[in-house]
């Protein structure tokens, strides 16, 4: 039991926390943050082989370091680019390479000119112009739940498996169990604000598994 505990506690202080202040200093154009994990994921790429991203690191920190102050100032504050233009929903900029070279391919279906690519950007602003009006006409929320802004190379199967082995670990229910242990320990209501009355009316309905299970998914 403690020794999943300590597995899990050890993922996300060295891999789990770190990566999500990646993604939301991309987001919000925090330089700062992207600087320091550049620096900060060399040992991933080099334990994992990654020969493109391990030598980036060296690269980027190099360049960083290097830029005289006025550049760097320009380099920070454009560090990441809007897709749409909603503050706290940028990306980086080589995502906005593969997305726009998606597009043209995928619009040019594979018959690429010179003179094709000149003229190619106009009908695609066109073509964005007139579909964001029939999203809307259809209330299709481009820039919410139907948005494809950001994708991940994480399968559902790699999901599950990570699951099933932190279960094998931790039990399917430690979380909640140790939860409701260390609430009689230091004498704390597990369910605070709810009357122990309504407690015992939602455990005859059944609705506390349910919740416990739907939470545990």
């Amino acid at each position: 039991m403690m020794a999943g505990i300590t597995l899990l506690t050890r993922f996300m202080l060295e891999f789990g926390f770190p990566w999500l202040a990646l993604v939301k200093g991309t987001q919000s154009n925090n330089a700062e943050i992207m600087d320091f994990m550049w620096a900060f994921a060399l040992p991933w790429f080099r334990a994992t082989d990654k020969t493109n991203y391990g030598p980036m690191c060296v690269h980027v920190n190099l360049i960083d370091e290097l830029m005289s102050d006025e550049v760097k100032s320009v380099w920070r504050a454009n560090r990441t680019i809007s897709l749409r233009g909603h503050r706290g929903r940028n990306v980086a900029w080589d995502y906005g390479n593969e997305r726009q070279n998606c597009e043209f391919k995928g619009g040019l279906r594979g018959f690429i000119t010179r003179e094709r690519l000149e003229e190619f950007p106009v009908l695609m602003n066109g073509y964005k112009h007139v579909a964001a009006q029939m999203a809307a006409a259809w209330f299709v929320d481009e820039n919410g739940a139907d948005a494809c802004d950001q994708y991940s190379h994480i399968l559902p199967e790699d999901n599950a498996a990570l699951v099933s082995a932190l279960e094998a670990l931790l039990g399917s229910n430690a979380p909640l169990r140790c939860m409701k242990k260390r609430a009689r320990r230091i004498h704390l209501d597990p369910h605070p604000g709810v009357s122990r009355g309504r407690r015992s009316v939602r455990r005859r309905r059944g609705s506390t598994r349910s919740f416990e299970r739907t939470a545990m998914d």
